[in-house]
């Protein structure tokens, strides 16, 4: 008596494949989308740090630093830890222009150009 042996076709071996892929890549996407809105928060985050910083300058200098003196006024005078002003999560710096009165501060975001629609500031 011959021995009956039942296995998987080369189509249902590729039907489970294309399966797996598909899901692989949903997961993926999400991985991405879930990572993207954590380096915006982060941005957020800094920004915010930033400005409370740049708000005791001002109590104690009586404006805020110029454009000139930049942002690393507030790492010589220790208003933020650290000797320099962290990078935004995508490695630009943050764009900040000042006349000593007000000020603009924004992450220029993930494609690092300011002025353009992914700009991210921290509101």
């Amino acid at each position: 008596m011959g021995r009956f042996f039942q296995s998987f076709t080369l189509i249902e071996i590729m039907v489970v494949v294309l399966i797996i892929g598909l899901l692989a890549g949903l997961v993926g996407i999400n991985v991405i989308r879930y990572f993207d809105r954590a380096r915006e928060r982060t941005a957020r985050a800094q920004l915010t740090m930033i400005e409370q910083a740049l708000e005791l300058y001002k109590i104690e200098n009586g404006r805020y630093p110029t454009t000139d003196e930049g942002l690393s006024a507030l790492a010589r005078g220790g208003y933020i830890k650290g000797k320099q002003i962290p990078k935004d999560p995508w490695g630009s710096d943050y764009y900040y222009i000042s006349d000593g009165s007000t000020f603009t501060l924004k992450s220029p975001g993930p494609d690092k150009v300011v002025g353009t629609q992914d700009d991210i500031s921290a509101e």
